[in-house]
């Protein structure tokens, strides 16, 4: 998964200590490459077994000291050799590729998520703006329905304003024409005129002929 490049103090390159060294590999190995690889996968399955992918790419760095591989120090000394660097190099074009696919779906899934944020967005101003267009249209109905009540009752109040002045007027004109009545009965009552008979004689048919009398005169043959 990880390439790593690991730097050895070889027996061989240190002659003072030459045969020991040479001895406790020869001793305790048969294939010391070997054992280097399979302690440094271990230690980098360990370092990461518990990683994901974004926690592992923050902390590869520390791929580059000799804390993240213990086994791959202690088996090496084990076999006659001292390790004094370990070089990360990067991973693999397999752990490249988990990387890129993992950024892509990442980033698709973030466009999703914007996407369906930004409809959410613009259905809540649809829904705000067609809120705001009923609430004017019913506002404007109510003012519809205000002036034509305040138009009804203005006529009804007309009307019966009208009613009233007229009525007013018809018991002023009845009240003349009474007052009118009874100034012409009293003057006939001053013309010592019978009252009765004149008002007998006013209900009478149409056409027929009314004779006044005054008291103490004969009526006319």
């Amino acid at each position: 998964m990880c390439r790593t490049r690991v730097i050895l103090l070889c027996p061989m390159c240190a002659p003072q200590t030459t045969g020991c060294l040479i001895e406790v590999m020869l001793d305790t190995t048969h294939d010391p490459i070997a054992d280097f690889m399979n302690s440094l996968a271990a230690d980098v399955m360990q370092f990461a077994a518990s990683l994901t992918l974004p926690r592992f790419l923050e902390r590869q760095r520390e791929l580059d000291t000799l804390d993240a591989f213990p086994q791959l120090v202690s088996r090496a000394k084990r076999i006659g050799f001292t390790v004094t660097q370990v070089v990360y190099r990067g991973y693999t074009s397999e752990l490249q590729a988990m990387h890129d696919d993992a950024i892509q779906r990442r980033t698709h899934s973030l466009l999703e998520q914007e996407t369906e944020e930004q409809a959410q967005v613009l259905a809540d101003i649809k829904m705000t703006r067609e809120a705001g267009r009923q609430q004017k249209k019913q506002l404007l109905q109510q003012n519809e329905v205000a002036q034509t009540n305040l138009l009804s009752r203005m006529q009804h109040e007309e009307k019966l304003a009208q009613d009233k002045a007229e009525k007013e007027a018809e018991l002023a004109a009845r009240q003349q024409r009474d007052a009118l009545r009874l100034s012409f009965l009293e003057q006939l009552r001053t013309l010592n005129v019978n009252l009765t008979n004149f008002l007998v004689d006013q209900s009478a048919k149409p056409g027929q002929t009314i004779q006044i009398v005054s008291a103490g005169v004969e009526p006319a043959k």
